[in-house]
């Protein structure tokens, strides 16, 4: 190669070392200089003016360009301006080359966004130096960039299968203007990621019976969001065969419910943790008797139900249970609690009593209790929101650190 080497000489995927200088030694000796080292890895291409410079930079791209500053028509300073003007050439870097040796004429060329600076005369080795520096800092620039493009695509794809994937999981939450006969009900799921860890769910099984439950699958994201649907499929009743929800009576419709300890005694089989990545679950299940007015119902590792009088007194029903998947022989029990019309029961997950404040307080049980009743004279629906409404304003507005479902339902005749 010599220095009259044309563009098209150029090997598309060469790097290129761009030399510019309107004095045909100088760029004979830049060119002697690098050829030895870099002749083999890159293309060394020249150009004698500013003009012819920017013509060449915007037809290869180089990598690198040494750009004498003193040239006539087009100095160095203008010629580097163009050149990061252009976003054809604006990924070079610029190395000036001029014996100004100035401290103000080095700032402006790197104002202008050139990398470095060599004095003329050049010492051999310096240039060398700097031209392997540049280069390698190019190639490690490109790299890094390719791998961040990638990482995009990446995170935009994974974007899209979670917001999919929540939709999916939306279509598993019952509608929220359901109507049961005999039964005002109002829920809110806010998961405090893309997927939640959170379920719940209310149907009525016939005029009698009506199921409600509202599961909590232990951490967050994908493996919480997998157990959780895994769980909630399992739940769901299927009218043509026996299924963990109902079974077969005597009864008109040949159908009942299972009793609540019975159900989480399955799920706890069904779900061991060794086999679902040391995940597991907590659990309220229940069943209201629209005519006996009363809910049965089990708590495997969950906050108990909250009854809400009509004038605002709040009870806590709490009993202690086995997380589901924690302990295969663990053993369940069904309690009983009467209903009267006017009297609100709330099914909640843990995430709205653990929500922090700024100051990293929790939420706790007693602003829950204090929330739902003030508002006990408003419907089912305005009394969670308000709860929502208050853990916002606690947190600070800041998102929330855990998924927070609550359920609320009461006997209407």
């Amino acid at each position: 190669m010599s220095p009259d080497t044309t563009i098209n000489q150029l090997a598309p995927s060469d790097t290129v070392i761009l030399m510019v200088d309107d004095n045909p030694t100088n760029l004979q000796v830049l060119f002697q200089t690098l050829q030895p080292e870099f002749g083999e890895t890159c293309q060394l291409l020249i150009a004698r003016s500013g003009e012819e410079a920017i013509t060449t930079a915007v037809k290869t791209h180089p990598s690198l360009i040494l750009l004498d500053i003193m040239m006539p028509g087009m100095d160095g300073f203008e010629t580097c301006r163009r050149l990061k003007a252009d976003p054809e050439t604006t990924g070079a870097a610029v190395v000036f080359m001029s014996a100004l040796s100035e401290t103000d004429n080095k700032v402006k060329g790197l104002e202008l966004g050139a990398v470095d600076y060599i004095t003329k005369p050049f010492q051999a080795e310096e240039v060398i130096a700097r031209v392997s520096s540049h280069l390698m800092i190019q190639r490690l620039t490109a790299d890094l960039q390719q791998k961040n493009d990638e990482l995009s695509r990446v995170n935009k794809r994974m974007k899209r299968d979670l917001e999919a994937a929540a939709r999916i999981q939306q279509t598993l939450l019952p509608e929220h203007s359901l109507n049961i006969p005999g039964c005002s009900v109002a829920w809110r799921n806010v998961p405090c990621d893309e997927l939640a860890g959170d379920s719940l769910n209310i149907f009525p099984i016939d005029d009698r019976y009506v199921v409600v439950w509202l599961l909590d699958a232990s951490g967050h994201g994908v493996p919480a969001s997998l157990l959780s649907v895994a769980a909630t499929r399992n739940l769901m009743p299927n009218h043509l065969e026996e299924s963990l929800v109902l079974r077969k009576t005597s009864e008109q419709n040949g159908w009942g419910p299972e009793d609540p300890a019975s159900v989480a005694c399955k799920l706890n089989q069904m779900f061991p943790m060794e086999q679902n990545g040391m995940n597991f679950f907590s659990l309220i299940y229940g069943v209201i008797d629209l005519q006996q007015r009363t809910l049965k119902f089990v708590s495997a590792g969950h906050p108990g139900p909250l009854k809400v009088s009509a004038r605002g007194d709040v009870e806590t029903y709490t009993y202690p249970g086995h997380l589901i998947g924690m302990f295969v022989d663990a053993e369940f029990e069904t309690h009983e609690i009467p209903l009267e019309p006017g009297e609100r029961i709330v099914f909640l997950s843990d995430g709205v009593s653990e929500q922090l404040s700024p100051d990293e307080e929790p939420f706790e049980m007693k602003r829950l209790r204090d929330s739902l009743g003030r508002s006990a004279g408003q419907t089912p629906g305005e009394s969670i929101d308000h709860v929502i409404e208050s853990l916002r304003q606690w947190t600070g507005g800041n998102q929330f650190a855990d998924d927070v479902s609550l359920l609320a339902f009461e006997i209407t005749e």
